[in-house]
């Protein structure tokens, strides 16, 4: 059965390979998606990270807390520096 999935897998790539080899615009094309895959998959992490249901996303909350409690640490750093 892998071995059937692997044969699968090979012939899409060397399909996708001799396009890209043969046309510039489809390597274009090809790069140009993996670089709006890549976009997308970024945008996702701030719309998770920074959504303003701050009460409702567990993320966030998990974000905010542990950006003020580092910032709570680097006062009283500070604060024990200065006594």
């Amino acid at each position: 059965m892998y071995s059937e999935q692997y044969i699968i897998y090979l012939v899409i790539f060397s399909f996708v390979a001799y396009f890209i080899v043969t046309d510039d615009s489809i390597a274009r094309f090809f790069l140009l998606s993996i670089k709006i895959v890549k976009q997308n998959i970024e945008r996702f992490f701030w719309m998770v990270r920074f959504h303003p249901l701050i009460t409702t996303n567990k993320i966030t909350q998990w974000y905010m807390m542990r950006k003020y409690m580092k910032e709570v640490e680097k006062i009283q750093r500070d604060l024990i520096k200065n006594d």
